[in-house]
């Protein structure tokens, strides 16, 4: 049954994605976070179910929240990585076509344990950074990939 109930999820979230970023787009007020966990030289890395290819997590701010909040947040609900705010550092802020992007980094001493829904991500890993990096990510968040560690 909990397979069953995931799929729909699953479909739910590739039909509803393309109108939201239709909204983003016409409203260009949708601010949102990226988050680079690295832990020795690999990034943690998520896979949506409803777009292609690795990326990093993030997600949307919502309405009056504080986008490092928002970060802290965003990682809990896609990785299941509860990290203490403090480790979050900002990086870099930079205007997307939909509004504006936070990109946070954290580094880890050891690997955390990873949890995902499922429905929304449907794989959680870390990663060399070369293998997130190809056509999604432009500008800031491209260099910030390619800089060496």
């Amino acid at each position: 049954m909990r397979k069953q109930v995931d799929r729909i999820y699953r479909l739910a979230y590739r039909m509803a994605y393309p109108v939201a970023r239709r909204w983003w787009r016409l409203h260009r007020r949708h601010h949102g976070v990226v988050i680079a966990v690295w832990y020795r030289d690999t990034v943690l890395a998520v896979r949506h179910s409803y777009k292609p290819g690795l990326r990093l997590p993030g997600g949307g701010i919502a309405w009056r929240e504080n986008h490092h909040k928002a970060a802290v947040r965003e990682l809990r609900e896609e990785a299941g990585v509860t990290i203490d705010p403090a480790q979050l550092r900002l990086v870099a802020s930079a205007s997307s076509g939909v509004g504006l992007i936070y990109l946070y980094e954290a580094r880890v001493e050891a690997m955390p344990a990873l949890t995902i829904d499922r429905r929304e991500i449907i794989e959680a890993r870390f990663v060399p950074p070369m293998q997130i990096l190809d056509a999604r990510f432009r500008g800031r968040i491209a260099a910030y990939l390619r800089r060496p560690l």
